[in-house]
């Protein structure tokens, strides 16, 4: 049987509606999520590119790349724009904006942008911002990217910060003498994590004091749990492999000790290093086409390839309405039934299925129970159940499809293609994916990972080593892979 990827929340109160999980074309880069997530609370970077406290505004270290002459809109709450060079060194900050902030920005260089925001203004104002590629500003829309990076062979990215995290809610705490993750960083499910060099810890006082630990958090950067280690951390204590729990994708890190100082010495990769090497990182955003929609499971090859289909019911159009509504004796339930929905789908054999459904309103099971939803006979029928019970025939019910149709909260019906429907690239695609061949790898391991709403599974080839020699990349997905 096939994986349940979503469980909907009870029909037909739609407010709290699951989301199918899926990347649609956006033409806006700027993902608020992420940029709060990064936020770096009472500090701010002066003209000079140096971290200096402040308590009116805050910046994050949230970075999107941005290429020479090709012009990028931006408009939000937006109070100053932290400039990069390619390789990450300071170039210049732009003058604050106390208002919205609504500018073309076009540098003669490729490089990178941080941002800044005064955090009042921000708490009431933010909602709508947006970057779009071109000099004119268009309506909003919401932030929904694939973003794919490289990293070298130190997975840390080597961002401190005084305080701690907090081993019950692995949020960032006071404390004195402590240094902590700014950041989160990717990590591998279910793969230990090998620290030859961890800290370099001088003038700490009494050693029983120290205390290093590696949090973990799940893709949605909820805490999960954390491993800790006590004692004496340098030369003499070289090594410490925790292990990642299961559902892992982010970690961050804290040092506590008396008296404790600390140098960039920490190295975090999967097999013993012998020496410090500093973290280097690049970012790519793979966008999609106007139209185009990546599901769950779908794969990023030469092309782009879904498994799946998704259908919207509309309680109107053949085939995206009910068709009938029935009693089932065995437990006095009215069941709605969708003729011929699920075209070019995947058939099977037997009554009830639900092998890679997934659904918006209705928990995929089979058998006739509230809230439930399920494929029958050879593929064709949609089944579900609604909570209201007093919807008993097919006009009630689809006039109930339109309703939640007309408030922006229609019912998603995702179903598993007996081929799989593949889109070759765009040329803007294709020129993000040549920039990663071109670019080629760090030396001795390249860490590639996609960041998105869900797991897409890519295959790329990539110059090793920056020699000329093409390889092949398998089954690359966004929780991190690891390639030689």
């Amino acid at each position: 049987m096939g994986k349940i990827h979503s469980v909907g929340i009870p029909s037909p109160n739609p407010t709290y509606s699951q989301e199918i999980r899926n990347v649609e074309h956006s033409r806006n880069i700027f993902n608020v999520k992420e940029f709060e997530d990064n936020l770096v609370t009472g500090k701010i970077k002066n003209d000079s590119g140096i971290e200096t406290n402040d308590t009116v505004s805050t910046y994050s270290t949230y970075t999107i790349p941005f290429k020479a002459n090709e012009p990028l809109y931006l408009y939000g709450c937006i109070q100053r724009i932290y400039y990069y060079d390619s390789n990450m060194n300071w170039v210049e900050r732009s003058g604050a904006t106390n208002e919205l902030c609504s500018q073309v920005i076009n540098k003669n260089y490729d490089g990178y942008m941080q941002f800044q925001i005064q955090n009042s203004r921000w708490a009431s104002n933010k909602g709508e911002e947006q970057i779009e590629k071109g000099s004119v500003k268009t309506p909003y829309v919401p932030y929904n990217n694939i973003q794919i990076k490289k990293c070298n062979k130190n997975l840390w990215d080597e961002q401190w910060e005084a305080g701690m995290l907090s081993n019950t809610t692995g949020e960032p705490t006071i404390f004195n003498d402590a240094f902590r993750s700014k950041n989160f960083n990717v990590i591998n499910s279910n793969t230990g994590i090998y620290l030859p060099r961890e800290i370099i810890i001088t003038d700490y006082g009494n050693t029983s004091s120290i205390i290093f630990s590696v949090l973990f958090y799940d893709e949605n950067k909820n805490y999960i749990e954390s491993n800790t280690c006590y004692g004496n951390w340098g030369p003499e204590h070289p090594k410490w492999q925790p292990t990642t729990p299961i559902n892992a994708k982010y970690f961050k890190l804290y040092l506590r000790g008396a008296g404790t100082t600390y140098k960039n010495d920490l190295i975090i990769d999967y097999e013993p290093i012998t020496e410090y090497i500093a973290h280097a990182e690049k970012t790519y955003n793979f966008p999609l086409s106007e139209g185009q929609v990546l599901m769950e499971d779908g794969t990023i090859e030469n092309k782009v390839v879904n498994s799946r289909n998704q259908l919207i019911l509309d309680g109107v159009t053949e085939g995206k309405k009910v068709n009938a509504v029935s009693l089932y004796s065995s437990n006095n339930l009215y069941y709605c039934v969708c003729n011929s929905i699920f075209p070019d789908g995947k058939t099977f054999t037997g009554g009830a299925s639900i092998e890679d459904l997934v659904c918006s309103h209705f928990q995929p099971a089979t058998g006739v129970a509230i809230n439930h939803c399920y494929r029958t006979g050879n593929g064709p029928t949609f089944v579900f159940v609604l909570i209201d019970q007093t919807i008993t025939t097919k006009e009630q019910a689809n006039a109930w499809l339109a309703e939640q149709y007309a408030n922006g909260t229609p019912v998603k019906v995702e179903y598993p293609l007996a081929t799989p429907s593949e889109t070759p690239f765009t040329p803007e695609q294709q020129a993000v994916i040549d920039e990663i061949i071109r670019d080629g790898t760090y030396k001795e391991v390249t860490h590639y990972t996609a960041e998105a709403s869900i797991n897409p599974d890519m295959e790329l080839g990539y110059y090793k080593n920056f020699d000329s020699i093409i390889n092949k990349i398998e089954n690359l997905d966004s929780r991190l892979s690891l390639l030689e």
